[in-house]
C-alpha cells in the first residue's frame, strides 16, 4: 500500500506550487482593481469546489456557474469570473501545472454591452450642476463633475489626477497628463469649460506640492458625491459611470457623429467600450469636443 505521509507531502508540495502560480498570476495585471477582482473570483470558485486545483474538471465550473445563476447574480459578474478562471487556468497550463483548461469553451451567459446603463439626458445633467453650491467644497465637486462631463474620464483616472499633471499653456489653456485604463500615459487639452471651474477650484487649494492628488476620495467618496447631487437633483442616485455615458450621449446628440464620440473617449474602435487607445490621436481634437458638451451643459 501506497505511505500516506508521503501522499500527504506529495500532496501538500502540488499545492503549494499551485498557490505560488495563483499568486504570480494575479501578481502580472497591472491594475490593483483587476487583481482584486480576478482575486474575488478564484475564492469564489475555491470555496465552492471541493475538489484539489489540479483535478477540477469542466462539470465542476458548470455546477460553480450554475450555483451563480441561481444565487441571483449578474450575468455579466458571472461571464467575468469564468474569465478570470480562464485566465488562472491558461498560466497553470503556460507553467506545465496543468494539461486542460476547465473552463475553457464553458458557455457563458450572453451579455450586452452596458445593458441597462443609465445616461442623463442634456437637461438632467444641467439640473444636477445646478444643485452644486458656490462653495469651497462645491468648486471641488463641480470642478471634478465638469471633468467627467466634458472628458468622459473614468473614477480611476479621476481620481488619479495630481497638481503637476495639470499643465498651463502660455496662452491661457491647459493640457491634462493621464492614464487611460491599460494604457500609457498621455495627454490632451483641458476644454476650457472644464478649465474654467478647474481653475477655480486651483486658486482654492492654493501652493500646493506636485504630487498632491487634486481629488483626495476614496472610489466610495467619489460614488458618495455623485449619488448625492444625482439624488437631490433627479430623486435617484446614479454611478460615476453614468456621467462617462452622459458625456458621449450629450456630444452625439449635439454632433450627431459616432467618430467624434469615440474620439472623446478614446476607443479603439466603435465597437469597444473598454480599450482606450495607447497613442494620442493625430491632430487632437478632444479639448475642441470637450467644449462642444460644456457649452451645452452652461459650465
Amino acid at each position: 500500500m501506497p505511505d500516506e505521509h508521503a501522499l500527504t507531502l506529495a500532496d501538500n508540495e502540488r499545492a503549494g506550487a499551485w498557490e505560488q502560480a495563483a499568486q504570480e498570476w494575479l501578481g502580472n495585471f497591472d491594475s490593483e482593481r483587476t487583481r482584486e477582482t480576478y482575486r474575488a473570483a478564484w475564492l469564489s470558485f475555491r470555496a465552492h469546489c471541493a475538489a484539489a486545483p489540479w483535478a477540477v474538471t469542466r462539470l465542476d465550473v458548470i455546477g460553480w456557474r450554475d450555483a451563480m445563476s441561481a444565487a441571483g447574480l449578474a450575468g455579466a459578474s458571472i461571464s467575468l469570473r469564468l474569465s478570470a478562471l480562464s485566465s488562472f487556468y491558461r498560466y497553470a497550463q503556460e507553467q506545465g501545472l496543468a494539461q486542460d483548461n476547465p473552463a475553457d469553451g464553458i458557455k457563458r451567459p450572453k451579455v450586452r454591452a452596458y445593458a441597462g446603463a443609465k445616461v442623463l439626458t442634456l437637461e438632467e445633467a444641467e439640473r444636477v450642476l445646478a444643485t452644486i453650491p458656490d462653495t469651497l467644497r462645491g468648486r471641488r465637486d463641480r470642478a471634478l463633475l465638469g471633468l467627467a462631463l466634458t472628458m468622459g474620464l473614468r473614477r480611476a483616472e479621476l481620481l488619479g489626477i495630481r497638481r503637476r499633471d495639470i499643465l498651463e499653456g502660455r496662452g491661457g489653456g491647459a493640457r491634462l497628463r493621464y492614464t487611460p485604463k491599460g494604457g500609457e500615459q498621455q495627454e490632451r487639452p483641458l476644454p476650457s469649460a472644464a478649465w474654467r471651474v478647474l481653475r477655480r477650484y486651483l486658486d482654492d487649494m492654493g501652493d500646493v506640492g506636485p504630487d498632491t492628488r487634486l481629488f483626495a476620495l476614496t472610489p466610495d467618496g467619489l460614488r458618495y458625491i455623485v449619488a448625492a447631487y444625482t439624488r437631490r437633483a433627479l430623486g435617484e442616485a446614479v454611478n460615476v459611470h453614468a456621467l462617462r455615458h452622459t458625456a458621449a450621449s450629450v456630444l452625439y446628440g449635439k454632433t450627431g457623429k459616432g467618430k467624434d464620440v469615440q474620439e472623446l473617449l478614446g476607443h479603439s474602435r466603435p465597437s469597444v467600450t473598454d480599450r482606450y487607445i495607447h497613442a494620442l490621436l493625430e491632430d487632437d481634437r478632444r479639448g475642441e469636443l470637450g467644449d462642444v458638451i460644456g457649452d451645452a451643459l452652461g459650465l
